[in-house]
């Protein structure tokens, strides 16, 4: 069986959450990965140290928490098991996810289509106006490239072109910053993935 080509996602349970409240990451395989030598692993990229592993199965979940006001970045792996990060014999990559622990009460959510065919709208939105504060909304490429940036209002809209292998959005309430994630970020949005559509 071959096990280069399984898709593997890891999502989030809350994007942000309060200091000290959890957030559940949950990484799925598209079939079960008992029957082969990997694991299916969740690294905390920010610290580098392994949440989780697990054998067998098609989910693997574990929840997080942290004591002060940060932003942390996951990733998931099917690999050998092992607790060096990254760890070897990498099969498959999961997208980033990034969890944000503030007491501010920001929130941010992000969407854009499925698919599209040339250029689409995305959009980030806010539950307030960052106009009177200190925040920006920014929308991100996972590849690193800061896509937008919104000073005011609470919506904040870009336009992007996808790539046909699929580009990994995510949004931010934080300070000015071209860092992935951002500097002073106090909320994070869910991981939107778009494809760009093949016309036949």
């Amino acid at each position: 069986m071959t096990w280069h080509g399984v898709n593997l996602t890891l999502t989030a349970s809350q994007p942000t959450v309060s200091v000290g409240a959890t957030s559940t990451l949950t990484a799925t395989t598209s079939q079960d990965i008992g029957p082969s030598p990997f694991w299916t692993e969740i690294f905390d990229m920010t610290t580098g140290t392994r949440v989780t592993d697990c054998w067998t199965g098609t989910t693997c979940s574990a929840s997080v928490s942290q004591a002060a006001a940060t932003t942390h970045e996951y990733v998931a792996y099917l690999s050998d098991d092992s607790t060096a990060y990254p760890p070897p014999g990498i099969q498959e990559t999961s997208t980033f996810s990034f969890i944000t622990w503030s007491n501010l009460g920001w929130r941010v959510s992000l969407s854009a289509p499925a698919t599209t065919y040339g250029s689409e709208t995305v959009t980030a939105t806010a539950n307030g106006d960052v106009g009177p504060t200190p925040y920006y909304i920014e929308i991100f490429n996972e590849t690193g490239t800061r896509l937008g940036v919104c000073a005011v209002g609470s919506i904040c809209s870009v336009t992007f072109t996808p790539s046909y292998a699929g580009s990994h959005l995510v949004a931010f309430v934080s300070a000015d910053s071209t860092a992935l994630p951002p500097y002073g970020t106090v909320a994070s949005s869910n991981v939107v993935t778009s494809y760009q559509g093949i016309l036949t």
